[in-house]
C-alpha cells in the first residue's frame, strides 16, 4: 500500500507511539523500517498515562509488569496524566527527546510544511 501510495503521489502520515517495553534495540528496528518505507510525515509521541477511573490501577499494574518501573502516581493524580518510563533503558525524558529527534530525522522540512498547510489552511 505504501509503495502504491507513493507511486500515485498520495501522501501518507504515520503516527508512532513509543510504548512501554520499548528498548534502544526495538526503537532502532522501527527507525530502520521507517527508512525503508516512504511517508510524507511522521509524528512520534511518548507514552502518556491518563487517569481513567478504576481502570487506571489495572493499567498501572500492567505497565509495571512490562517495564519493571514505578509509575509517578502522585504526578498522575495531581496532573491527571503522567509520562511513563518505557523501560530501564529509556526514561520518560529520554523518550521525549527521542520523539523529537526521530520525527526530525524522518521528515524533511518541506514535508512538514506541506502537511501543516493542509491541516491549517481554510479550504473552499
Amino acid at each position: 500500500m505504501l509503495e502504491k501510495s507513493s507511486e500515485c503521489d498520495v501522501w501518507c502520515k504515520l503516527n508512532i507511539l513509543l510504548y512501554a517495553g520499548k528498548t534502544e534495540e526495538t526503537i532502532k528496528e522501527t527507525l530502520e523500517w521507517l527508512k525503508q518505507n516512504k511517508f510524507k510525515g511522521i509524528s512520534v509521541n511518548p507514552f502518556i498515562l491518563y487517569l481513567n477511573g478504576e481502570e487506571t490501577k489495572v493499567f498501572i499494574d500492567k505497565i509495571k509488569n512490562i517495564t519493571q518501573m514505578d509509575v509517578d502516581i502522585e504526578g498522575l493524580y495531581e496532573n491527571g496524566y503522567s509520562f511513563i518510563d518505557l523501560s530501564s533503558e529509556i526514561t520518560s525524558q529520554i523518550a521525549k527527546d527521542k520523539c523529537k529527534k526521530n520525527a526530525e530525522n524522518c521528515m524533511q522540512r518541506q514535508d512538514y510544511l506541506d502537511l501543516k498547510k493542509i491541516c491549517y489552511t481554510r479550504r473552499n
